[in-house]
């Protein structure tokens, strides 16, 4: 028999998500202030960033993962989550390596997500000037067209994965969060 593993998203987390989502921007009317000020007192969590829908937090049991919170049920952001699990099926390997990695996630009812993924750097080449990253934007680029969402990639939301290779320092450029909804 094999046993479930255990869930890489901190218990009562998905309470205040799902009491906080709402639709558009979130920065704006206080909601991120408010979510972040409960978590630091609840969890005592380690705010890495914020942007109009999302907060990132360093994982508190793995340092090499964060928690994306999604505040905003008409973020982009789900459909890249759920494209990104496709984009497995079909991308060669080359290619995913420009995808972040994702080791958890879960929608909420009210349509905030908890996202656990792999722990990035910020990107000192966000336009990248490898083949394959300027090819895998320009997939990215047309699925979102698809599914009627905004291209917003840029330094904000492309960041680094730090690795080796025959003993060099490599930074890969993977596109974390490039789609925004229409306006």
């Amino acid at each position: 028999m094999t046993t479930k593993p255990a869930s890489l998203i901190p218990h009562g987390l998905s309470a205040i998500v799902i009491k906080n989502t709402c639709s558009g921007f979130v920065s704006t009317d206080g909601i991120i202030n408010s979510v972040k000020a409960e978590i630091r007192q609840k969890y005592g969590f380690k705010a890495l960033g914020d942007g109009a829908y999302s907060i990132v937090y360093a994982h508190p049991d793995h340092k090499n993962k964060v928690i994306k919170l999604t505040l905003s049920r008409t973020d982009g952001y789900h459909q890249y989550i759920e494209w990104i699990e496709l984009a497995k099926n079909f991308l060669p390997k080359s290619y995913q390596r420009h995808l972040p990695k994702i080791f958890e996630t879960k929608k909420l009812r009210r349509g905030g997500r908890i996202t656990v993924l792999e722990r990035l750097s910020p990107n000192k080449d966000w336009c990248g000037n490898n083949p394959n990253y300027s090819s895998i934007r320009d997939i990215v680029k047309e699925a979102g067209h698809q599914y009627r969402l905004c291209f917003d990639l840029n330094m904000f939301n492309s960041m680094a994965r730090r690795s080796k290779s025959n003993g060099q320092r490599e930074d890969i450029q993977v596109i974390t969060d490039p789609w925004c909804e229409s306006f």
